[in-house]
Formats: structure tokens, C-alpha cells, sequence
């Protein structure tokens, strides 16, 4: 918490998690009173075919039973109440300790939502984004960034991970808060992972959302490297372009689909002067990748592509076609979504699939 947070909201923050602590505790209470009378249940109730759950459900070691389980439900709400309205007081007062610890204490204790939600469903991420960078400079939020390096959990069972999945499965639908918070968290976590001395290269492979977002930022940024989350990206990027010589991609991956035309085709001329200038094998190769990717989510997404563009793109084509004349050994092409069994493997095929979905600026 910051230095100049004042004394009334340091109270407000303690009293808050306080009193999600006790909601929980009450949760306990009720589940311990439900076990305890499915287990009378089990031994004394009256067996009873006729019903769904096998016993008398008019028993009075049923109905206790009964009575319990509603108490236990309705705990859970409370105790989930509870949770919702300590996050969303600690993101109204910009209290990022207490926003993290909130969701860090109910995940870890695997407190039960209602429904089908998730503890992530409820959250309100709109004033947590509108809280700004101030929501992950604490040392909670860092402690679950530097917890994606740890290789002893899975990877999908991590905080940040299931939160990022959670705001990122919003990106089709354009929900700009998703996007923009997912981005600010997986900047800023990446800074505290560069800045420990955790393995950066751990959350660099298993395609992780946080990898995956890593690299979306590296290919925006077209080599700059100018946040950390990029520097990361830099490595995933590296990794999967580094298959085998191959060049065989698929439209959209990497989120780049939820990105502005305009910052693509910036990110993508950046690319292509990168070949023009590169002076190793391996900084082309990777170059070639990242401009073919965004160029051709720019085709099958945007029906859009610059003539300087397109032009890089076929000789990158014919270069491999050139290198493999061997057609049975594909090396090189995408993936469409409306053909996904035909992929365009060849100059011709670019040359057809393109004149067929865009005009060429």
C-alpha cells in the first residue's frame, strides 16, 4: 500500500478483508454442520428407492440434513457477496494490495461461486481498469507475476493466468476494458518477472494466455523492444518461428485480430524493413515470421494489404518455394478459416487468395 494512503482507507481496507476472513469462516461452519449430517444421514435415514437420492426424504435425519445444505448455500452467497464487494471497494479507492489479496485469499482457499460462475465472473473489471497503473504496483500483484515462473503448479491453475483467460475471452466480443486491463497486467508483470531473479524463459513456453499476449506485444512493437512484456515476446516469437525453416502459420493467432488495422500495418512495413536490413539468417527468418503473420491476419481478417506489403509477402513465398522445390514438403503458408483443410501454400495460390479478398491499398 502507498505510502500516502490515509489512515481512514487503510481501516476501510483492513475491515474490509476482516470481514470476507469471517465470511468465510461462517462458510466453513456450514459446510463442517452439512458433512455432519449427511453422515447421520448415511447411517440412520431410511433407505428409500422410490427417491432421486436413495433415502427418506422425510426423515427427520433428512431434513436436518436439508436445512443444512440451505445454510451452506447460503453462506456460499454470502461469503461470494462478501468477496465482490471487497474488490470493488478496494479498485473504487485504488487500494491495489487489497484488490490482489481479496482475489489471491478466495482463489486459494477454492471458495465456491454461485452457478456456473467463476470467481472472476463478478469482478468489476471496469473500475479496476479505470484504477489505471495504480492497480498493479503492489507487492501482491508482483508476487502473483513472479508465481507464473514457478514450475511447480500448472500453469492454468495460477491467478494471473485464469484472470488474463477471464478478460481476454471478452476480445471477440470488442469489450475494450478486457483488452486494455488484460495488456496493463501482462506489462507490468512482466516487469516484475525481468526485474527478479526468476527464469524469464519459464513463461516462455506452454502457450500461456501471458505468453501469448507477450508475443502479440513483440510483433506490435516490431523489434523495438520497448516494454518488457515485448522483451518476453521476444523470446515466444523466436521459439515458434524457429520450426524446422517452416513458415506455415495460422491468420489471427496471437490476438492480432483484436488489433487496430492501422497499428498492423504500421507493425507490419516495421517488419518488412527489418528483412530488407537484417544481416543474420536467424533475424530474418524470425522477421519473416512476424510480418507474415500480421500480413495475413490483415488479408483474411481485414480484406486489406499495402502493394509494398504484398510484395514481401510473395517474395518470402518464392523464396522458400525456390529453397523447397519439392512441393510434397510444405515449408511454407496459411491457413484460412472458411478452408481450413486447404491451406495456400504457394505463390500462385497468394496471388489468387489475395486478389480475391481485398484491394490493395
Amino acid at each position: 500500500m502507498n505510502t500516502n494512503t490515509t489512515t481512514l482507507e487503510m481501516a476501510l481496507a483492513s475491515n474490509a478483508l476482516d470481514a470476507l476472513k469471517a465470511a468465510r469462516s461462517t462458510m466453513r461452519l456450514a459446510d463442517k454442520k452439512a458433512s455432519d449430517a449427511l453422515f447421520v444421514v448415511e447411517r440412520h435415514c431410511p433407505r428409500d428407492r422410490g427417491s432421486k437420492c436413495g433415502y427418506d426424504t422425510w426423515h427427520p435425519t433428512y431434513q436436518a440434513y436439508k436445512r443444512a445444505l440451505a445454510e451452506l448455500k447460503e453462506a456460499q452467497r454470502n461469503c461470494y457477496t462478501e468477496y465482490l464487494t471487497t474488490a470493488r471497494g478496494a479498485a473504487k479507492r485504488g487500494d491495489a494490495e487489497t484488490f490482489w489479496q481479496t482475489i489471491a485469499y478466495f482463489t486459494s482457499y477454492s471458495m465456491t461461486s454461485p452457478g456456473k460462475m467463476t470467481p472472476y465472473d463478478g469482478i468489476d473489471w471496469a473500475l479496476a481498469e479505470a484504477a489505471g497503473d495504480k492497480l498493479c504496483d503492489c507487492d501482491t500483484f508482483r508476487a502473483l507475476a513472479i508465481d507464473l515462473t514457478n514450475d511447480s503448479t500448472l500453469s492454468r491453475s495460477k491467478t494471473l493466468i485464469k484472470i488474463l483467460e477471464h478478460l481476454v475471452s471478452g476480445f471477440q466480443k470488442s469489450i475494450e476494458t478486457g483488452h486494455i486491463l488484460a495488456t496493463r497486467i501482462v506489462e507490468h508483470a512482466a516487469t516484475a518477472i525481468i526485474n527478479s531473479d526468476a527464469d524469464v524463459h519459464s513463461v516462455t513456453t506452454g502457450g500461456t494466455v501471458f505468453a501469448v499476449l507477450c508475443a502479440c506485444a513483440y510483433l506490435l512493437t516490431a523489434d523495438d523492444a520497448d516494454s518488457d512484456a515485448s522483451k518476453i515476446g521476444s523470446i515466444v516469437i523466436a521459439s515458434d518461428a524457429d520450426n524446422s525453416g517452416s513458415l506455415v502459420i495460422d491468420a489471427g493467432r496471437y490476438f492480432l485480430t483484436t488489433q487496430d488495422t492501422g497499428d498492423l500495418t504500421q507493425s507490419a512495413a516495421k517488419w518488412r524493413n527489418i528483412i530488407d536490413r537484417s544481416d543474420s539468417d536467424a533475424q530474418s527468418h524470425v522477421a519473416q515470421y512476424a510480418h507474415m503473420m500480421i500480413t495475413v491476419t490483415l488479408l483474411v481478417y481485414r480484406n486489406t494489404i499495402t502493394a509494398d506489403d504484398l510484395a514481401a509477402l510473395i517474395d518470402t513465398f518464392q523464396e522458400y518455394e525456390d529453397a523447397h522445390p519439392n512441393r510434397n514438403m510444405r515449408r511454407i503458408g496459411f491457413y484460412i478459416p472458411e478452408a481450413p483443410s486447404y491451406p495456400v501454400t504457394t505463390v500462385e495460390q497468394l496471388i489468387d487468395y489475395a486478389a480475391s479478398r481485398m484491394s490493395v491499398s
